[in-house]
């Protein structure tokens, strides 16, 4: 209630100050566009507390119109399917390009390619745990705690998100 107080006495103010800006103007030459400025700035002043009043929270609104409820839930829920399969079919690419780089790093590292590297996501989107694995006929193993290391620095994991498994050499 004390909004609708404040708001008709601003009203009161504002018409007063323009009748009395009316009477000291001079009767000819630019009373016509004074009275247009000053009629504009009452018209402003009447449609600020309903401009004001329409941004007003949902529920105010539902209560002071007395609208019925909408239900918004199946909507919210709609919108956020959407959005997760819109940043899954984005995600898709960058992830498979990360393991691409996960691998070529890594057989730079070890000077043999891994015969599989498995990324596993959290929930926020970064890679919680690379896992690669080495397997080979023969030759030399690579070092397994120094593929670790260097993927691990290379893509700001720490050492233990890194498991490095090396098999058949």
């Amino acid at each position: 209630m004390d909004w609708l107080v404040d708001v008709v006495r601003g009203l009161i103010i504002i018409v007063f100050f323009v009748h009395v800006a009316q009477l000291l103007l001079p009767e000819a030459g630019l009373r016509g566009y004074a009275r247009l400025v000053m009629g504009l700035l009452v018209i402003a002043a009447l449609l600020g507390p309903v401009l004001e009043l329409l941004r007003l929270d949902y529920p105010l609104q539902r209560q002071l119109f007395g609208m019925a409820p909408v239900p918004v839930d199946p909507y919210v829920r709609a919108g956020r399917e959407l959005a997760a399969a819109a940043a899954a079919r984005l995600a898709e690419p960058t992830r498979s390009r990360f393991e691409q780089q996960v691998a070529g790093w890594a057989g730079m590292a070890a000077g043999a390619e891994p015969a599989r590297v498995g990324v596993v996501w959290g929930p926020d989107g970064a890679p919680e745990k690379v896992e690669l694995v080495f397997a080979g006929e023969g030759g030399t193993a690579p070092a397994a705690e120094r593929v670790r290391r260097l993927v691990a620095q290379f893509f700001g994991l720490a050492p233990e998100q890194v498991e490095v498994r090396i098999t058949g050499f």
